[in-house]
């Protein structure tokens, strides 16, 4: 299986609320914002965490918006499909 990463330069949106999930992330390099649909600041991820998977999870549409504060990569992580 291969591994397939991503990169955002900073203040690049990686997605916003509303957006249909086909990837969670793991971070690699950098920082990322989380903002709320009110456009609140809900939290950061940093380096060798997990973000996205809420609505991998829970089958719905992203309910935040993600940023790259930061130059960043991330290890992508596939929503499985189900026949």
């Amino acid at each position: 299986m291969s591994r397939e990463n991503i990169s955002w330069t900073a203040s690049e949106i990686i997605y916003k609320a509303g957006d249909e999930p086909d990837f969670a992330y793991l971070l690699t390099k950098g920082e990322v914002e989380i903002i709320s649909e009110k456009g609140t600041r809900v939290g950061f991820v940093n380096k060798d965490e997990v973000f996205g998977e809420l609505s991998i999870l829970l089958n719905t549409k992203r309910t935040v918006t993600a940023i790259a504060l930061k130059d960043s990569e991330a290890l992508l992580i596939p929503k499985k499909k189900t026949c």
